[in-house]
């Protein structure tokens, strides 16, 4: 009797071990399109532009999108796909380490060169255009009135708890860092107009050389039993800010009337528009993400895990060895 409940035991025992590790391996293929559209003039947006936090998301696009410059090609050899997804901050300090370069517009269409899948090791990859699955759906989206394509890529994910997972960086669109800085500020402004503004924290702040992409931020998606989509994602648009009258200093020798007081200024600004939204999702099935401003259209598929590809690989492998 007691050896027969040792068994059991021991079977249950392998058959917990055998459900952390399929646990450990949730990997899916995910696809996206973001588009701007064209909103009522009416729509308020926040006064003071806070950018994007994307200093701990996995970054798929900048090895894709940068140009090879001195320094750069080194940099971006020593950080692998697979360092991009576990150490993505360690990758983000090599790059601002060299010198590097953007492009003034990033492709609409972001792929990797060759058709790729996952690998055990990985947390994230990027598939090739090839790969992807949205054309049809892209074609007719574009057709309609006040759109306009920004991003759209394809990628396989290692799903995990809210806790453990990474976003994804997603930026597209027109570099404005030429003309203004992260807080919205123009840079050709006169230091007596940038005082006016508030300025951000330390860690926000970024040199006139840095971009300032036309679309920045993340996408987090993370399983709990569900799926789940988290944007936080920031649409830059410019336009004019009004800054507000400056209050005149009172002392005993100031005059009730003063002709001499400024009026308010309309200055350039690059406003920050925000699209924050969680959602709880199902696999295969097609989300659309609404905003004024933007749109996001989205799909998880099902796939073929690696360890799987990896046994039927070497499967097919021995077979054709024989």
């Amino acid at each position: 009797m007691f050896r027969l409940i040792g068994v059991s035991l021991l079977l249950a025992t392998l058959g917990l071990s055998q459900n952390v590790s399929a646990s450990e391996e949730n990997w899916f293929e995910v696809e996206v399109y973001v588009f701007s559209r064209q909103a009522a003039d009416s729509e308020q947006w926040p006064e003071q532009a806070v950018p994007a936090d994307t200093r701990k998301a996995i970054d798929l696009i900048t090895p894709v999108v940068s140009t090879d410059v001195s320094g750069l090609n080194s940099a971006l050899n020593g950080c692998t796909a697979a360092d991009w997804a576990t150490r993505p901050d360690w990758c983000n300090q090599q790059m601002l380490q060299t010198s590097r370069t953007h492009p003034e517009q990033v492709p609409v269409t972001i792929g990797a060169a060759q058709e790729t899948y996952a690998n055990t090791d990985e947390s994230a990859v990027l598939l090739a255009d090839s790969q992807s699955q949205f054309q049809e759906l892209i074609s007719k989206v574009s057709r309609e009135p006040g759109v306009t394509g920004l991003l759209h890529m394809t990628w396989q994910e290692n799903m995990k708890p809210r806790r453990q997972a990474k976003p994804i960086r997603l930026y597209a669109g027109k570099d404005f860092g030429k003309n203004y800085r992260a807080d919205g500020s123009v840079i050709e402004a006169d230091n007596d107009l940038v005082q006016h503004f508030t300025y951000l924290n330390d860690f926000l702040t970024q040199d006139s050389e840095d971009p300032v992409w036309q679309l920045d931020g993340t996408l987090n998606i993370y399983l709990n039993h569900w799926l789940y989509i988290e944007t936080d994602l920031v649409l830059r648009e410019e336009g004019d800010k009004t800054l507000a009258k400056p209050e005149p200093e009172l002392t005993e020798q100031s005059v009730v009337a003063d002709d001499t007081a400024e009026e308010a200024k309309q200055v350039p600004y690059l406003y920050a528009i925000h699209m924050k939204q969680n959602r709880r999702v199902r696999s295969n099935e097609m989300h659309y993400f609404d905003h004024p401003k933007l749109g996001l259209l989205i799909q998880i598929r099902k796939m073929e895990q690696p360890s799987e590809r990896e046994v039927n690989q070497e499967s097919e492998a021995s077979v054709t060895g024989q």
